[in-house]
């Protein structure tokens, strides 16, 4: 019976855990300790974002291609592609590594995860305030 009881009790604990993980895309490593939220499905770039003035934005300053762009986009921790644009300026204006920033917006926000990165709180906020400026500035041109 107290066998059963142990069996029943693991099954409890690492059913939930095996289902978080095989959510996770591949390149994503989880550390224990850190918090772990199963990525929301995204929507695939609809083709008025494909050419829209966030999608231009970011390859005028990343140099990338809009299929690289999107195949980034879909395995980033970003909850939106208004959030991955953000993101993806910000990281670039700090000089912060790209993939880390993407991969920790799967547990945090965007200030939390360059304040973890070493950015102090107000330059943090305003390189967001100044991504954001710049995103609206581009859709503006963009219609």
């Amino acid at each position: 019976m107290r066998n059963l009881l142990i069996v029943l009790l693991m099954a409890f604990l690492l059913v939930p855990l095996l289902a978080v993980t095989q959510a996770l895309p591949d390149n994503v490593a989880i550390k224990l300790g850190t918090p772990v939220t199963t990525p929301m499905p995204k929507q695939v770039l609809q083709p008025s974002q494909l050419a829209g003035g966030r999608m231009r934005l970011l390859q005028r300053n990343t140099g990338m291609s809009a299929e690289e762009i999107s195949r980034l986009y879909t395995v980033s921790g970003a909850r939106n592609f208004g959030q991955f644009t953000c993101a993806m300026l910000v990281s670039q204006q700090l000089k912060l590594d790209r993939e880390a920033v993407l991969h920790g917006l799967y547990a945090n926000n965007l200030g939390q995860v360059i304040q973890r990165m070493g950015v102090d709180s107000a330059a943090a906020r305003n390189n967001i305030v100044a991504a954001v400026h710049e995103i609206v500035e581009a859709e503006k041109v963009a219609r």
